[in-house]
């Protein structure tokens, strides 16, 4: 019998140690310092810049469209397409790098960050919507230190190249990201947020209204890297890859890094009504075709209603998935749920924290021999 027993304890743990090593455990998330491709205002294009702790973006603009009911959770189908403007780098101390507006490519552009996400909101919370999918691109702007038509409210005017045609977008890339699966998110050696404070997985890739002001929304999303270096950071750049993680990062003992990423945390100012209604900037067939191009770039599924379609809006078709934003209830809120509003945001870059799979391994074994052994000492008594 002890035998048995003993050929049945080492099955046990070697099942359950491969198990553990073939689905290891959930990665948390730790911002830590890196070095971006972009230079300042310098005559000529410098070096990477180092030391960063904050990607600081202003000027943005973001756009919502409620497209549908979620019948799972009694809420709405949301989508947001927006757009922010790299302004500085910060280090740790708050020191400011620029203003930022050179990168791979042409010596003196601005770079921004163009994103697209989808998700819902809920019976039980209504004024926070959970996203799901999505990301966002790195590009250069149609703005440089000699002049530019830069306009956040007009997608046609975000870029420097026509952004009409949906095949631009991917030509000149720098960067892009996909919105990841929530995981607890740490300080490293990155003062983005303050020491040994931390987001929960719970919390993460959501945006909520902040009721004391009623038209402030704060959100906490992280990203994936997906593509780096783009095609112009290829060409283009000077190290290779768009956004490195600089020497001496900090991660947990007993975990190694895993993918980089990046955390974004927002605060949406919401436009405000004229005289009950809400402006609509998306007013063009040409401003509508980059949203949806944009929106189809990161993932975003596409919409058809009435002969009309498009990965953010069904622009036309006068029903839910069309974007609309008209009056505002006796709260301040729009009545079809569609509004935009300003934008700024500050974004850490970071790496996962995956543990490894030695000490995931000796985990499991203690585990189970623990318990076979605990299972021993109770039957013993039993004789």
């Amino acid at each position: 019998m002890l035998f048995k027993l003993r050929n049945l304890a080492a099955g046990a743990v070697f099942a359950i140690a491969a198990a553990c090593i073939a689905q290891p455990a959930q990665a948390a998330f730790y911002t830590n310092l890196a070095t971006i491709d972009a230079n300042s205002t310098n005559p000529v294009a410098g070096p990477p810049i180092g030391g960063i702790a904050d990607i600081e973006q202003i000027r943005g603009h973001v756009f919502t469209n409620t497209y549908g009911v979620d019948a799972a959770t009694g809420g709405f189908f949301v989508r947001a397409v927006g757009i922010t403007v790299i302004n500085d780098f910060l280090d740790n101390n708050n020191n400011p790098f620029g203003p930022i507006v050179q990168g791979p490519g042409a010596g003196t552009h601005q770079l921004v960050i163009a994103f697209a996400i989808d998700g819902h909101t809920s019976a039980a919370a209504p004024n926070e919507a959970t996203f799901t999918s999505g990301g966002f691109g790195v590009w250069q702007s149609s703005l440089t230190t000699t002049g530019g038509t830069f306009s956040a409210t007009d997608p046609t005017k975000w870029f420097n190249f026509d952004a009409t045609n949906p095949a631009n977008l991917a030509a000149n890339l720098i960067y892009s990201a996909t919105l990841a699966k929530p995981t607890d998110i740490f300080p490293g050696n990155n003062n983005l947020l303050p020491p040994a404070a931390g987001i929960p997985a719970s919390i993460v890739n959501t945006s909520t209204l902040n009721s004391g002001t009623g038209a402030e929304a704060q959100g906490r999303f992280l990203f994936d890297t997906k593509t780096d270096p783009g095609p112009l950071e290829l060409s283009a750049g000077t190290q290779g890859k768009f956004i490195s993680i600089d020497s001496g990062f900090v991660i947990p003992p007993g975990t190694e890094p895993g993918a980089v990423g990046v955390l974004s945390i927002t605060h949406e100012f919401t436009d405000p009504a004229v005289r009950g209604v809400l402006p609509d900037f998306l007013d063009t067939a040409a401003k509508q075709e980059v949203v949806n191009n944009i929106a189809a770039f990161n993932g975003l599924s596409l919409l058809v209603s009435g002969g009309f379609s498009g990965n953010f809006a069904t622009f036309g078709s006068h029903d839910i998935s069309d974007y609309t934003p008209l009056g505002v209830t006796s709260n301040g809120l729009s009545v079809t749920g569609d509004f935009s509003g300003n934008l700024k945001a500050d974004s850490a870059a970071g790496l996962e924290a995956v543990p490894e799979p030695g000490s995931m391994t000796l985990l499991a074994t203690g585990s189970i021999l623990g318990g076979l052994f605990a299972r021993r000492r109770k039957n013993a008594k039993k004789a």
